[in-house]
């Protein structure tokens, strides 16, 4: 059983213990669990979908455009109210009721009703994350930041050079802003040398999940 490392810098966090590899050139091997990770985040953020009706609540405001093909599950914070994509239902009931213009994603709202929510089905950044590293249940953001629970590390140093797959990069909340922000870190390149070419990052953000 693998210990859960959430996040920290924006702070760069490890779900996993770091290994004497990284002080060598070339990318480690992903374990596993790194592979599932990044398998069930580019899920949710590559899914395709087309609504088939003009009621779907956007977070942007108004409503999803009908006929419109969309890239990534819609963000809406569904709390207690709603059904969160992943851990309340499943992908595919997401894509069943898109395709059902009577379905509760348009004849039910969550606007105005649940604070930071829209479409009925939905998900949000730490929801989204939370469900690529496999927790049981959505975890808010703010778990994922300082102070840290048991088994959570902080990458040092905090930068691309150190980044692994299932990394999740924490944004405290602005001044007089309730809500914090995670990322997760879905893949990193690296060239003959072992520098770092290029970090992959997807989260959940208004409208829809973001590669």
């Amino acid at each position: 059983m693998r210990t859960c490392h959430f996040a920290v810098l924006a702070l760069l966090a490890s779900v996993c213990a770091r290994t004497e590899a990284l002080a060598q050139s070339g990318e480690p091997p992903l374990q596993p669990w790194q592979e599932r990770a990044a398998e069930l985040a580019h899920i949710l953020s590559q899914v395709k979908w087309t609504p088939v009706a003009e009621t779907l609540s956007n977070r942007e405001g108004g409503f999803f455009e009908k006929g419109r093909e969309y890239t990534g599950v819609p963000y809406s914070s569904v709390r207690s109210e709603g059904r969160y994509i992943g851990f309340d239902i499943a992908l595919r009931t997401f894509l069943a009721a898109a395709e059902n213009p009577r379905s509760v994603l348009y004849t039910e709202s969550l606007k105005d009703r649940v604070p930071n929510a829209a479409a009925y089905y939905g998900s949000v950044c730490s929801a989204y994350t939370s469900y690529a590293l496999g927790c049981a249940l959505p975890e808010v953001s703010c778990r994922y930041g300082p102070p840290v629970g048991r088994g959570v590390v902080r990458v040092e140093a905090q930068s691309a050079r150190t980044a692994r797959v299932g990394d999740v990069i924490y944004t405290p909340p602005a001044t007089g802003n309730p809500g914090s922000h995670v990322e997760m870190v879905t893949a990193v390149t690296r060239d003959a040398t072992g520098r770092v070419v290029s970090v992959r990052v997807e989260e959940n953000w208004p409208p829809t999940t973001l590669r």
